[in-house]
């Protein structure tokens, strides 16, 4: 089994989604990142984590509010955004990191 560490630490661009299924802002970025995910394939790892099943990885990583968007190149965090984030934020977001 992967761990959390293992998947930051790879060579990947990575997303962490830190949410909880109980939280309206973190349904609605669900069909976002699923789609972003669809149309970047291999470019970017994307990875929901469940905050109410990891509690302890969510008080690591110092997570206040939910939903919790981090992004990770080489094993460092390069980006963090709490609250809902449209298509087009993430497009200028990720932008700079995969051409």
């Amino acid at each position: 089994m992967t761990s959390f560490y293992d998947v930051i630490n790879s060579n990947d661009l990575v997303i962490v989604d830190m949410f909880s299924p109980t939280c309206q802002p973190c349904v609605t970025m669900a069909p976002i990142l699923e789609k972003l995910q669809a149309d970047l394939g291999k470019r970017v790892n994307i990875v929901q984590i469940d905050v109410n099943e990891n509690m302890g990885l969510a008080q690591a990583l110092g997570i206040q509010a939910i939903p919790t968007l981090i992004l990770y190149q080489n094993g460092e965090e390069i980006f963090r955004n709490a609250g809902a984030m449209s298509r087009n934020m993430l497009n200028s977001l990720l932008d700079p990191f995969l051409s």
